[in-house]
């Protein structure tokens, strides 16, 4: 009993092992920090930042810093005209290789978020428009998001190999399989968050929580959806919850790292089956422990698994008035004995 419920305890713990590793591999989160949050900036106006540009062309829209969703934050808004409202920052870290964050709250107009060489080629052009998210505008579908409400976005890039991105911890082209908007001109330099031109319609972008990683402090996710992705085939699928998308889900391949998670608890119970089933097949095996009565009236017990066999060892007469045990041929000492003291049969 103590083995069987030592081996149910094992598999319950391999169980919750597998569950654990999964879970964890397949989440994402961030812990850097953020640069800009927009906390201490006052409601209505402009947003503040050691690199952060704000431009609002005539006509075309504002930026400042409302309260949306029990957030402070930087609100863009595109009310009309020909020309982009956005805010850029500066990235200080010349690098191929990064991390950004931020919290975005979006409707269904055009808006845009892209990474920009120096020569201000877009190498990651992410448009978010009417619940899609695409590379670049009427390019190659990426997700889809639900419409006014925060998502935590992440975007790693590799400008070696392309990008990847998360919302709300679902990974998207996972191993930087989403190819860049632009050819690799040069290292990031700015990160703009933007309105489009004139299409796309008047709408909002919101943004809080902006927040990068030069250094490779964040763990790079492997668990995910590889591009290219498939597009939802009803329009209504925008509003679904972007954690409930599985367009990719039958074309991705499982990372070797997912695969482990999965197979080694189960080679682990097996192995555990097989050695317990071992164990309890010894132990119905083994021969009982034998009783040896060599030396008392030239007998010897011959233990078996069957019984007890008796062999007659001595060439001694046998002292008048000696009793025997008929059962297993023990001497009964002297004494008023209805028992054998030995295998407790009764004496006649």
């Amino acid at each position: 009993m103590r083995a069987r419920g030592l081996f149910c305890v094992v598999c319950v713990l391999c169980m919750c092992a597998s569950i654990f590793l999964n879970c964890s591999r397949n989440s994402v989160a961030w812990s850097s920090g953020y640069k800009y949050t927009f906390d201490s900036d006052p409601l209505g106006g402009t947003p503040t930042g050691s690199d952060l540009t704000v431009i609002e062309p005539s006509g075309s829209g504002y930026v400042q810093v409302a309260s949306q969703g029990g957030r402070n934050c930087c609100q863009i808004a595109k009310t009309g005209g020909d020309d982009r409202v956005r805010i850029v920052d500066n990235l200080t870290d010349n690098v191929s290789v990064g991390v950004i964050h931020c919290m975005i709250w979006h409707d269904d107009s055009a808006f845009g978020l892209n990474l920009a060489a120096p020569d201000n080629t877009y190498l990651i052009d992410m448009v978010w428009w009417g619940g899609d998210i695409t590379s670049k505008p009427y390019g190659d579908y990426l997700a889809n998001y639900t419409l006014n409400q925060w998502i935590e976005v992440i975007i790693y890039y590799n400008l070696t190999q392309g990008w990847m991105f998360s919302l709300d911890g679902h990974l998207y082209g996972v191993n930087y399989s989403i190819p860049l908007s632009n050819p690799y001109t040069g290292n990031a330099t700015q990160m703009i968050w933007s309105s489009f031109f004139s299409a796309g319609g008047n709408g909002n972008m919101f943004v809080d929580n902006i927040g990068y990683d030069f250094a490779g402090n964040e763990p790079i996710p492997t668990v995910g959806d590889a591009y290219p992705f498939t597009r939802p085939s009803t329009d209504n699928q925008n509003q679904n919850d972007n954690n409930n998308n599985s367009n990719n889900a039958n074309n991705s391949p499982l990372s070797w790292d997912t695969v482990l998670a999965l197979v080694l608890p189960a080679y682990i119970a097996i192995a555990l089956i097989a050695i317990y089933l071992a164990v309890k097949n010894v132990q119905q095996k083994s021969p009982r422990p034998s009783i040896s009565l060599e030396g008392k009236a030239g007998f010897r017990d011959l233990a078996t698994s069957s019984g007890v066999a008796r062999q007659n060892l001595s060439r001694t007469p046998q002292t008048p008035g000696t009793r025997f045990c008929a059962n297993c041929g023990f001497r009964i000492p002297s004494g008023q004995y209805k028992y054998c003291p030995m295998c407790g049969a009764p004496l006649f």
